[in-house]
């Protein structure tokens, strides 16, 4: 691991901005190969009965990114001294599977008599051939009295911040459905007669419709595979009682690569998280929802990583598995159906899940 990791100095995530009368100066960075080396001291100063410098007042422009997005943020640079410096800035993130990702340093001149406000705008662009890992990301700030690439440096100050913000690939709001993107099929799921007819934008949401008087329903799924990262919809369930919807990542056969959430179409309302691999059911726990799904949107998550699948509901984790699960990349996808384990009651009349976006 990055040296720079090893403090464990924290701040909050969203601290609020002080006022600033000093020069606000705008940098923008653009991503490239690490520039902390393993063989750089962090060698705190020792010169001083509290700390000389700070990083104070970090605060990100936004909670969730995506790949094509700059990520901005604000933060205050302050010294402690009677003295004017000339200091070097450093900015790396860690993503979900403890990569470490650093972007330039960032030359800086403090003035002793006041705090400077700095606003910085990171390209993320560069990562796409490193392949974006999605989910929450850590970031760190450290603050050095030299070049730490060229010199023997000292670092004066550091500030971690975990769960920084969240990455994404994408946010998908379906205006339109991008056929490279998502595809929809016919087939027969249960006891369900999938038509992609059922599958369609409308008021700029997603709607799969469940028409009445008929066990009919939709699917929709990835054209690619997907890998480890964080998988989240936000979605309004159909009142259809005896039918399901799931959110889940599958790769066929069945009962080989498949990780659900699957929950009951219906006011009082119960989620199944389920694992296969290995030909069979790895894991199948239920719970109740606490909340009627068919009354309002509510956000459903999966984290999935090498380490542990972790499951959330309206951000609050709900279910954690460190096994049972394939390592196969799958494909994202979404349905709304009737299985055979249940009765099978048509609907009275049409019913829809609407999707307000995915982000994966």
């Amino acid at each position: 691991m990055n040296p720079l990791f090893k403090s464990s100095n924290k701040t909050k995530k969203n601290a609020v901005i002080v006022t600033s009368t000093s020069l606000f100066i705008v940098i923008i960075v653009i991503l490239q190969p690490v520039f902390f080396p393993e063989n750089i001291s962090l060698k705190r100063t020792d010169n001083y009965d509290s700390d000389p410098y700070t990083i104070s007042n970090i605060t990100f422009k936004s909670d969730v990114y995506t790949k094509d997005m700059p990520l901005d943020l604000t933060l205050d640079l302050a010294t402690h001294t009677s003295l004017n410096k000339t200091l070097w800035l450093g900015f790396s993130v860690l993503n979900p599977l403890g990569e470490v990702l650093d972007f330039p340093l960032t030359e800086v001149k403090i003035d002793a008599a006041q705090p400077q406000s700095l606003s910085l705008s990171a390209s993320l662009a560069d990562l796409d051939n490193k392949g974006i890992t999605t989910g929450s990301y850590t970031a760190v700030f450290a603050l050095w009295n030299s070049n730490p690439i060229t010199d023997a440096s000292t670092q004066l100050a550091m500030v971690k911040i975990e769960e920084a913000f969240r990455l994404y690939n994408a946010v998908e709001h379906f205006q339109t459905i991008d056929n490279t993107k998502w595809f929809s099929r016919n087939g027969l799921l249960g006891r369900t007669q999938l038509k992609n007819e059922h599958v369609a934008v409308l008021d700029d949401h997603l709607t799969i419709t469940m028409p009445s008087e008929t066990l009919e329903g939709g699917e929709i799924q990835t054209v690619d595979f997907t890998h480890y990262g964080s998988y989240e919809i936000s979605m309004k369930l159909p009142d259809a009682p005896s039918s399901i919807t799931g959110f889940f990542l599958y790769k066929a056969p069945d009962f080989h690569h498949e990780i659900d959430i699957e929950i009951f179409n219906q006011p009082e309302s119960k989620v199944l998280f389920t694992s296969y691999a290995k030909g069979s059911t790895q894991h199948e726990n239920r719970a109740d929802l606490g909340f009627d799904p068919t009354a309002a949107f509510h956000r459903y998550r999966i984290d999935y990583y090498p380490d542990q699948v972790t499951f959330y509901i309206d951000d609050k984790q709900i279910q954690t598995w460190k096994d049972g699960y394939s390592d196969e990349p799958m494909h994202l996808m979404v349905n709304t159906w009737f299985p055979a384990w249940l009765k099978g009651t048509a609907p009275e009349e049409d019913q829809k899940l609407i999707i307000e976006w995915i982000r994966y």
